[in-house]
Formats: C-alpha cells, sequence, structure tokens
C-alpha cells in the first residue's frame, strides 16, 4: 500500500512538470562591479521569459557562463558558474530583466579577451537551472541560451 502511494505521488509530480515550460534566458548586458588584485564582480543583466501562460514563482538560478575565443580556436572556456538566490515572479508570456552578480577570476578572461581583441565581440554559452519552490521540495527547469556580448 505505501509502495502504491509513494508511486502515486511521484507520478503526480512528474506529471506537474510537465505543465512548467522552460524559461528563456539571455543576457542582455554585463557591468563591471567591482576589480581587486586577481579577482572581480559583474553585474550580468538576464532578460528571463516565460513562455508559458501561468505564473512562474522562481526561487533562484543556477548558472554556467562560458566564452568562446576567437573563431579560428573555437575553444570554449569557463567564465563564471555559481547559484544566485533571487525570488521572483514572471507573469505568463512576459519578461523580467534580472541582475545577477557573477565573481570572476582575471585568469579566466583570457579567452574573452582575445575574441573582444579580434572579433569586437565574445561569444557566450549560458546554461543552467530555473528553480521553483524550495530547495528541498523544489522543481529545476534547466535552460540553455548562447549569443554575444558586445561592448
Amino acid at each position: 500500500m505505501r509502495t502504491l502511494a509513494l508511486f502515486s505521488i511521484l507520478w503526480a509530480l512528474q506529471g506537474c512538470a510537465l505543465f512548467f515550460q522552460a524559461p528563456a534566458v539571455e543576457i542582455v548586458d554585463v557591468k563591471i562591479q567591482t576589480l581587486g588584485l586577481s579577482s572581480g564582480t559583474a553585474e550580468v543583466v538576464l532578460d528571463v521569459t516565460n513562455q508559458g501562460g501561468r505564473e512562474m514563482a522562481i526561487s533562484g538560478f543556477l548558472y554556467e557562463i562560458e566564452v568562446r575565443g576567437p573563431a579560428d580556436q573555437a575553444d570554449w572556456a569557463a567564465l563564471a558558474e555559481g547559484f544566485h538566490n533571487q525570488e521572483l515572479k514572471i507573469p505568463g508570456h512576459e519578461t523580467q530583466r534580472v541582475k545577477v552578480p557573477v565573481p570572476f577570476q582575471y585568469s579566466a578572461l583570457g579567452v574573452a579577451l582575445q575574441s573582444f581583441l579580434s572579433e569586437g565581440e565574445v561569444p557566450y554559452r549560458l546554461k543552467g537551472e530555473v528553480w521553483f519552490g524550495g530547495s528541498s521540495m523544489g522543481l529545476q527547469i534547466p535552460f540553455r541560451s548562447r549569443g554575444s556580448i558586445r561592448p
């Protein structure tokens, strides 16, 4: 009986995931906030678009940002990763701007600098998860995005 009840609960939770569409997440701006001797913090501005018709109640973002070197190299390097804890609600089919403080090491900027100097832009890949609800009982929906940052 317990097994049947547990199976029913898990099946229902899986069904709830079908009602959520992955949000579209795009980097729209990057601003340097602080600079230290070996690291700094950038403010990465994201547009988060709720592609579904229901309101999204977000509790945070898990992210990883990679940048590509010049086109002739095609190497991708990890620039930053982390978790940004921010609660917000996005109505259906609307976009909300989110500012995420992103710590970085200068050593990770080499590939991005090469790309900027040779092409005038920095291609990026952004991937992660949008977290709904709490960390113990919440739902994580993955997202992926790519584009170019043009300073």
